[in-house]
């Protein structure tokens, strides 16, 4: 997909080869650099999930549909992706304004008790 979009012609087999190792290096980089799977998880849905749920389905649908995009059945559609967008625009903001707070290694409060054992040692 990535590759039609950015190319109009078909790609040779080294072409997606490396995209694909791009955009495989991208994502190892990206998961490398955060050890904050809350930050990760929140980027996760905003840039992959709405789009799925809201944007591309009714894109295609548009786009299947002959006519204008501001005819009456194509109203519900239509709106679906400007909430889309909205979802994405507004979570990006609140992802960068306000981040989670991240321990970065540092044991948890509810996994202290978890790693005393209530068994007692072998004599």
């Amino acid at each position: 997909v990535v590759s039609n979009v950015i190319c109009s012609r078909p790609l040779s087999k080294a072409e997606h080869v490396a995209i694909t190792l791009l955009i495989v290096a991208v994502c190892t980089a990206l998961s490398l650099a955060y050890d904050c799977l809350g930050v990760v998880l929140e980027l996760n849905g905003v840039l992959s999930a709405t789009p799925l749920i809201f944007i591309i389905p009714s894109a295609c649908y548009l786009k299947l549909c002959p006519g204008h995009w501001f005819q009456g059945e194509k109203l519900i559609p239509t709106m679906l992706i400007i909430i889309g967008l909205f979802v994405m625009i507004t979570g990006l903001i609140m992802t960068g304004v306000f981040p989670q707070d991240c321990s970065h290694g540092v044991e948890m409060f509810y996994c202290a008790d978890a790693n005393i054992s209530g068994t007692l040692p072998p004599e």
